[in-house]
Order: structure tokens, then C-alpha cells, then sequence
């Protein structure tokens, strides 16, 4: 019992958000292969976090050159514009 008990609390770390939860067992049976899955999924939604991380800081850095870019193309058009009335002129 004591066993299942560190693998439900092990479980509900994970479900809690605790993705550094450990399921270490050596067990053969069915609750080992259980805590060996679930410390899989923690692993895997740990990986997809940091994925998502890294690509939401390109996304930034992206988004931040665009900016950028559109600041650098209104100034030179609002000059463009202003030579432009000045050659009117």
C-alpha cells in the first residue's frame, strides 16, 4: 500500500504542475509500468513547454524586427512624401 501511495502522490504532483515530479521505481508489475508512463508524460509536456517557450521568444525577436522594419519604411515614406511637396511646391 505504501507503494501506491507514492505513486498517487507522485501522480497528483504531476497533475498539480509539478513536472519535475520523480516516479522512480524499479517494480516489474503493473505500478511500475504505470509510474514509468506517467514520468514519460511529465517529460514529454515538460519538453512541449520548453519548445513553446523558445519558439514564443522567436516570435518576439520576429515580431520585434517587423516593428522595426515598419517604423523604417513610415519614416522614409513620410520623407519621400515631404520632398515629394517640396518638389510641388
Amino acid at each position: 500500500h505504501g507503494r501506491r501511495r507514492l505513486l498517487a502522490a507522485g501522480a497528483g504532483a504531476i497533475a498539480a504542475g509539478d513536472l519535475d515530479a520523480r516516479l522512480a521505481t524499479d517494480r516489474r508489475d503493473e505500478a511500475g509500468m504505470l509510474a514509468r508512463a506517467l514520468a514519460q508524460v511529465a517529460l514529454n509536456v515538460r519538453a512541449t513547454i520548453d519548445e513553446v517557450v523558445a519558439r514564443s521568444s522567436e516570435v518576439s525577436t520576429v515580431a520585434g524586427e517587423i516593428a522595426n522594419g515598419n517604423q523604417d519604411l513610415s519614416s522614409r515614406t513620410e520623407s519621400q512624401a515631404s520632398a515629394l511637396q517640396q518638389t510641388a511646391a
